[in-house]
């Protein structure tokens, strides 16, 4: 996507917020041992709104009454040959000025620093009140403020979840994220019947995980845009089952709750069929049932309807 379509983003977000401040963190590295971190999965409002995939980044955007225009701030991290030696390479501060659709950049090292210089002057604080790492953030740059008693400024007296703002916009998807989409979907699709094609009685329930770990890593795919649930028998009870470690019975059913990732847009799929090839009678009248539920709710998935209206078909 070009930069000016992600601005635009920013500005239709500074639309809702009217006149405030929001901070929006990137992800970071999750620890997995020692030294070894976890795959790292970009948070999905910061990529959405500045797709940028680097980590311990803040994005700061700025509408104040007193200025003409948003103003937009990122906080990454430093340039740095020794640590991009073992972790690959940053854009670094002067780089992202030149690529990024952002008006200022900093090193992380000053977030604490500049947050406050950039509240003041705005009546609220927009973040997710949920991420107690931006909350304690939020209030140590709201004391400073307010401890500066000569400043007469305007402090922030609001703080507001920025989450339903971000999430309003992301309810329209355009060109790209249609892409991304249907690209994610096929991928699961492929996945979904080499498995169906793959399952038989002995197999054990990892192997089907791990074929479709390979299927939704083709073409760009990230992955599985959650754990795989592969559940034989009486396993699929178990509603966030990811172990993935039983044999496969003769005569039972199999279901796979699976679905690929593409550029951080996912996909979510989940398929019951017989392990052996072959419904007995009460698993066809149980699988009949459920079709029947499902092409009755997709009847209803139209204009104008909603998905309580969906829900209680």
């Amino acid at each position: 996507m070009e930069a000016t379509a992600f601005k635009e983003r920013i500005n239709s977000l500074a639309a809702l917020m009217k006149e405030g401040v929001a901070i929006i963190p990137s992800a970071s590295y999750v620890q997995k041992s020692n030294d070894t971190d976890f795959p790292f999965r970009q948070d999905s409002n910061f990529k959405y709104l500045l797709g940028f995939n680097e980590p311990d980044c803040q994005l700061v955007i700025v509408n104040k009454s007193d200025s003409e225009e948003v103003e937009t701030h990122l906080f990454l991290r430093e340039s740095d040959p020794f640590m991009e030696m073992w972790a690959g390479k940053r854009m670094g501060v002067s780089k992202a000025l030149e690529v990024l659709s952002v008006d200022k950049t900093y090193s992380i090292d000053s977030f604490s620093e500049e947050l406050p210089k950039l509240l003041k002057g705005a009546p609220k604080a927009y973040f997710d009140l949920f991420d107690s790492k931006t909350h304690q953030s939020v209030l140590k740059a709201t004391k400073t403020l307010y401890g500066q008693r000569k400043v007469k400024a305007q402090k922030p007296t609001q703080w507001q979840h920025l989450t339903p703002l971000i999430g309003k916009l992301r309810l329209i998807k355009d060109h790209n994220e249609v892409l991304a989409l249907n690209a994610a979907c096929e991928l699961t699709n492929i996945g979904h019947r080499g498995a169906m094609a793959l399952a038989k009685p002995g197999l054990n329930e990892k192997a089907i995980a791990n074929f479709l770990t390979t299927a939704f890593t083709m073409a760009q795919g990230e992955g599985g845009a959650y754990d795989h649930i592969v559940a034989g028998g009486q396993n699929a009870l178990i509603l966030h089952y990811i172990e993935n470690n039983q044999s496969l019975n003769d005569g039972e059913l199999l279901l796979i709750d699976a679905g690929a990732q593409l550029n951080t847009y996912a996909s979510d799929v989940t398929r019951t069929f017989p392990i052996n090839g072959k419904f007995t009678s009460a698993q066809a009248d149980l699988y009949s049932l459920v079709l029947e539920a499902q092409k009755s709710a997709l009847a209803l998935a139209t204009i104008g309807r909603t998905l309580g209206d969906i829900h209680k078909e």
